[in-house]
């Protein structure tokens, strides 16, 4: 049997991680975007934000700033999202919650290709929900049955 290949794309395995919590944002955001169930929202560290927060993690939506992960989640993110093949998307899934500023259910979603990275992420944020029982913070377990294609 002949083997294909494609040479527009080749195929990576990366394990998922799903957790849901909030996304925080001032109210100068509302102006920019309409926060809408379903959206899809990518992080990254902001580098704006360094100044205050040298692990500060930005939410954007189609590569504008229109938030950011919680504090008590924000190290654990940047440290993830830091290391080479790693990076949390999330999605809107609910309405703005009632608080000053910005507040917005995400369900968050981390891809690595490294099962171990997936591992230490789902223990730390365990320990986040363990040293902050009012925050809202809930996990799934982790996926390793995810292929992607990547195009060159």
């Amino acid at each position: 049997m002949a083997r294909t290949s494609l040479p527009w794309a080749e195929f990576q395995v990366l394990h998922t991680f799903e957790f849901a919590s909030l996304m925080r944002g001032h109210h100068v955001y509302h102006e920019q975007w309409a926060a809408i169930r379903g959206t899809v929202l990518t992080s990254c560290p902001d580098p704006e934000a360094a100044n205050y927060d040298a692990t500060a993690v930005g939410i954007y939506n189609s590569g504008s700033l229109v938030g950011h992960a919680p504090a008590v989640l924000s190290k654990t993110l940047h440290d993830f999202i830091t290391k080479d093949g790693n990076r949390i998307e999330g999605v809107v899934t609910g309405k703005r919650k009632r608080e000053v500023g910005m507040v917005l259910p995400i369900k968050y979603k981390a891809y690595t290709p490294r099962k171990q990275h997936a591992i230490i992420l789902s223990k730390l944020l365990e320990k986040c929900k363990e040293d902050h029982p009012g925050f809202e913070l809930t996990f799934d377990p982790i996926n390793d049955s995810h292929a992607f294609a990547i195009y060159n």
